[in-house]
């Protein structure tokens, strides 16, 4: 059972007979409250599968990119060689000191922004006492100290650090160089900056204080980092998203740094793409078929007021659940684009209409409400991405077009009257975008 997965539930639908699914899709389309009856055992039946399946390996000593100000608290902190790869429950990750808190963090800003020298800083006084009474006990085997001593030790270790920094600024972050510049495997050091992460996907600061804090005054944009220890809620939202997966891969890459691992059919090409055939820079951006909520979650930190419109229970699921993590703010909607503020106009600056309208191609019932849908919408610009006209899907569908032939049907039913071709997609799917005058 422990390798059960959401293929075996596939397979178990692809052995119902043909006539007998063709028989429940008539009744569900008659009776449209029961699709979501069935939705929702859908969910269920998910959801007790991934408890049942085992969780994919993960490469625990690799190195992941994060903005070094994403890294905002301390937990745990870890002895990193000893306990690289540890899954922990609790509360741990509740109760956090700020790193930009710690007196280390403050005496590197005196020391890097404001020019002071190091003897009047807080961090350096705090070791220098605590040499200083193993001086005056007269002990003959004096504890080491931050790796110091002697005053002299100090000292020397501050100038290695003025190295790092001024070394750090001027050549950039290098991953796997020491504090004289020379390489080694950052795989098999401990020098680097490493990090837990919270059952929400937060990254606390583990060690390293110095890289960080160097890297936080001087605002480089990524450090790699490795992972030490991971929440076991973390590990079990990481389950989920796999049990999503098809032939191995998600459907949009994931904006996590540990989630990055997880293989996935599009990259960030199509929003590559968007951003920049964009007239429109800040409105408002609806998402028709939200998926997991990438683009709403991007377009956000580019500063749109962002509505996410998705219709399957699984996916809101996770969807919400990766807003919270991500911090982001946009509105999500459990429904059909179709019950959308039905009755009324949908006014929005951009459309993004992604892989979705030619699900609506397959019956003349949902053909004629995609019509109705599109004389609802009111846009300054649509993102448009079209089928394949040849796909094994539309097979029987009571409409099918070509992909430019396609882009004309939208227009001709919107408020729009042009349209540019800006690309394609890894699948060779064709991206429009469709605008007025």
């Amino acid at each position: 059972m422990s390798r059960l997965g959401t293929k075996d539930f596939r397979y178990f639908l692809a052995m119902i007979n043909r006539k007998t699914k063709y028989y429940i899709a008539q009744a569900i389309s008659s009776q449209p409250h029961l699709l979501h009856v069935v939705r929702g055992l859908r969910f269920r039946a998910w959801l007790l599968l991934v408890r049942l399946r085992s969780s994919k390996s993960l490469d625990v000593k690799k190195i992941i990119w994060v903005n070094p100000e994403e890294i905002r608290h301390c937990a745990l902190e870890l002895e990193p060689k000893f306990n690289i790869g540890r899954v922990i429950g609790g509360n741990w990750d509740k109760s956090a000191r700020k790193f930009e808190d710690l007196d280390v963090y403050q005496s590197f800003r005196r020391r890097f922004i404001d020019g002071v020298e190091w003897e009047t800083t807080g961090f350096y006084n705090k070791i220098l006492t605590e040499i200083e009474k193993d001086r005056l006990a007269r002990n003959l085997n004096p504890q080491r100290h931050w790796g110091c001593k002697t005053k002299s030790e100090l000292d020397e270790r501050m100038k290695q650090i003025d190295r790092l920094y001024y070394q750090i600024k001027t050549h950039g972050y290098e991953l796997g160089k020491d504090r004289q510049g020379l390489s080694y495997d950052p795989l098999r050091s401990e020098d680097e900056v490493t990090v837990n992460i919270g059952r929400d996907g937060e990254i606390f600061f583990n060690d390293g204080r110095h890289r960080l804090a160097i890297a936080k005054i001087l605002k480089i944009p990524k450090i790699p980092v490795k992972v030490v220890a991971r929440h076991t809620e973390w590990m079990k939202f990481r389950r989920e998203l796999i049990a999503t997966a098809t032939k191995g891969k998600i459907y949009q890459q994931l904006t996590h740094p540990d989630l990055q691992d997880i293989p996935s059919h599009f990259d960030t090409l199509r929003f590559d793409l968007i951003r920049q055939n964009l007239s429109v820079k800040r409105g408002t951006l609806l998402d028709i078929g939200a998926q997991l909520g990438y683009f709403c979650s991007r377009f956000e930190k580019e500063g749109f007021d962002c509505y996410a419109v998705e219709n399957d229970p699984i996916n809101i699921y996770l969807m919400r659940k990766l807003a919270k993590m991500e911090n982001r703010k946009f509105k999500i909607t459990s429904r059909s684009i179709f019950e959308y503020r039905r009755g009324s106009k949908l006014s929005f600056d951009i459309v993004l209409a992604l892989n979705i309208f030619h699900h609506f191609l397959k019956t003349k019932k949902s053909y004629e409400e995609l019509i109705v849908l599109l004389k609802r919408i009111e846009t300054k610009e649509m993102f448009f991405q079209a089928h394949k006209f040849d796909e094994p899907q539309m097979r029987g569908a009571y409409k099918n077009f070509q992909s430019d032939e396609f882009a004309d049907f939208v227009l001709k039913h919107t408020n729009l009257t042009y349209k540019k071709l800006i690309g394609e997609t890894e699948d060779k799917r064709k991206i429009y975008k469709l605008y007025g005058v």
